[in-house]
């Protein structure tokens, strides 16, 4: 099924790439020629079509832009007009997943838009067409909006299209002065740069001086020249359409001496609902990242005193580009600058406790929203040691986050089965690997959805957990077969531990006395008595280890055995003490 943007491209070019198998269908676009179709996750097979002067169109998957990041850096340096529309998964509920996968686009020297409905991306699409083909520079746009494929839309007439966009042959005025003495007066809309009639290489390697050089050239006259393109392409497409691009959206009330930032459109749609209540703060989204709108915003907060930006929490270590752009903007205002950070979707209540911590005399400067780093108390004893840990250690906590979350006034406790299950692991190593420490601090509460006890702990920085965490999810009612262990195949790959930690074989190396150790354990715990040989397990096992070293290969309970008599003859074990040992 070809959905409603997919048919408005091929409308617009010879080009058009997706995920999905759209060639079924004879596609003519209004220029009456055939639109090839991609059906791909990489864009490098579209950015050579349009390096030989046709125009095409992308819709790649918010997951697949880190495999595209080379190939859009690629296409920059070409200066190929293509346009990239970066869509939402539908079945993706994370923001904070979405924004992550966005994260590479960020540094990219490139127009980037966000589009927040359908509507509005119909517009935008053919907006960015015409401004990637004046600035020789792709475009991005970013639909954060969650698309579906049974959505209508009218789509623009083909009249509308032929004549704000134009044919890619037709010769048009250069649009900069650079652009006129590369090209001269008037140039190709889509050049094409891999042409018979004028031969040249693409993409030349160069020296390192060479590139810097290039790098510089390229920021002074083609990315310099994108606000003022920008606005251009606005005015004539409003002249057109009267609709027009807003880079920066905001209320009615301009006369406010408090600011709410954001980027997010799940947080931007409820604004609406925080003015109802809060009509003192302007809540502000920003639409277009890349050319940042720095005037537009710095005018739309000149009556603000604070301004409070909300960043997602997306790198652990660094600042996220827009949030530099922002500040940046901002640093040589007097405006007091508020950061807060946050992980999934924020709701109403979140939001308020943000506006009123900027109200507050003394707000806090940055801290956290809805991620909690300790609780006043825990119904639950043993993650109660934990909290009071951290009190301790950690007193500035308490000032790091704003919450909401309320925890539940009646604790449950593990099911006994559950309990003989962790008696089994004897939690003998660091806290990190101790199965018991992660079932009382975590585990537990996904296992029986107490997630409000869950806190940003010094564990939660390690991306690990213990093995045989498999017990503590039930999927029996998902489970259609069982596996069942083999030892004689088992030939030690270490396979089964790279694919399935939590429930494989543990891939360790012990030493001798630390496995007699343990058979001795095993066999105590079957009602067997082992006690006379207890005394000789370090001698054995020093015997032992040293004939292995001495052979390169041999049978564990041969050289056991050797080393058993060793130890006798050496300790010169007879009559009773001899059987006692050997029994």
């Amino acid at each position: 099924m070809i959905t409603m943007l997919e048919k408005l491209a091929g409308q617009i070019g010879e080009g058009m790439l997706t995920d999905h198998d759209v060639s079924s269908r004879a596609l003519l676009n209004v220029f009456h020629r055939p639109v090839a179709t991609f059906c791909s996750s990489d864009i490098s097979s579209l950015s050579g079509m349009i390096a030989n002067g046709l125009r095409g169109t992308a819709f790649i998957k918010a997951r697949f832009v880190s495999s595209n990041i080379p190939q859009l850096h690629a296409a920059i340096r070409n200066h190929l007009p293509v346009v990239v529309n970066v869509m939402r998964d539908v079945e993706d509920l994370s923001t904070a997943g979405f924004q992550k996968n966005l994260k590479g686009l960020r540094d990219l020297d490139c127009v980037q838009l966000i589009t927040r409905s359908l509507p509005d991306h119909v517009h935008m699409l053919l907006m960015a067409h015409r401004i990637a083909e004046l600035a020789l520079v792709p475009v991005i746009i970013v639909a954060d909006y969650r698309y579906v494929e049974h959505d209508q839309q009218v789509l623009p007439q083909a009249e509308l299209i032929s004549k704000f966009l134009g044919n890619p042959d037709d010769m048009i005025p250069s649009p900069t002065e650079a652009q006129k003495m590369v090209f001269g007066n008037y140039r190709r809309r889509v050049p094409n740069w891999i042409s018979f009639e004028n031969p040249v290489a693409l993409g030349i390697g160069k020296d390192a001086f060479s590139l810097t050089l290039e790098a510089a050239a390229q920021k002074k006259f083609f990315i310099d020249h994108l606000p003022g393109l920008v606005n251009q392409v606005d005015e004539e497409y409003h002249a057109l359409t009267d609709y027009k691009m807003v880079p920066v959206s905001s209320g009615e009330n301009k006369k406010c001496n408090y600011s709410l930032l954001t980027w997010d459109t799940e947080i931007a749609a409820l604004f609406p609902e925080l003015t109802v209540k809060y009509s003192s703060v302007d809540f502000i989204a920003i639409n277009q990242i890349r050319p940042f709108p720095s005037e537009v915003l710095i005018n739309r907060l000149l009556q603000s005193k604070v301004v409070t930006i909300l960043q997602p929490l997306i790198d652990r270590n660094n600042q996220d580009s827009i949030y530099n752009s922002i500040f940046s903007s901002l640093s040589g205002s007097r405006l007091k600058i508020v950061s807060g950070f946050y992980g999934e979707a924020l709701n109403f209540t979140s939001l308020c406790l943000t506006v009123e911590n900027m109200w507050s005399r003394h707000p806090r400067e940055s801290f956290f929203i809805g991620i909690p780093f300790i609780r006043d108390h825990s119904n639950f004893p043993r993650h109660q040691v934990l909290i009071q840990e951290l009190q301790k250690h950690y007193p500035e906590l308490v000032d790091e986050s704003i919450c909401d979350i309320e925890t539940n006034s009646e604790s449950s406790f593990p099911p006994g089965e559950v309990a003989t299950m962790l008696r089994r692991y004897q939690d003998r190593g660091p806290n990190f690997t101790r199965l018991s420490r992660f079932y009382d601090d975590t585990a537990y509460f996904y296992q029986y959805n107490q997630k409000e006890e869950l806190i940003a702990d010094p564990f939660s920085a390690l991306p690990l957990m213990p093995v045989a965490t498999g017990a503590f999810s039930d999927q029996t009612d998902r489970r259609e077969t069982i596996p069942v262990l083999n030892p004689n195949a088992c030939t030690g790959c270490g396979e089964c531990i790279v694919h399935c930690p939590h429930a494989a074989i543990p891939a360790v190396a012990v030493s001798i006395e630390q496995l007699l150790k343990s058979g001795s354990r095993i066999v105590t715990s079957r009602n067997m008595t082992v006690s006379r040989l207890t005394p000789l397990v370090k001698n054995i096992s020093r015997v032992a280890t040293r004939n292995l070293k001495e052979t390169k290969a041999g049978n564990l309970p041969e050289i056991l055995l050797q080393a058993f008599e060793e130890v006798v003859k050496q300790l010169k074990l007879e009559g009773d003490k001899l059987e006692a040992a050997k029994s």
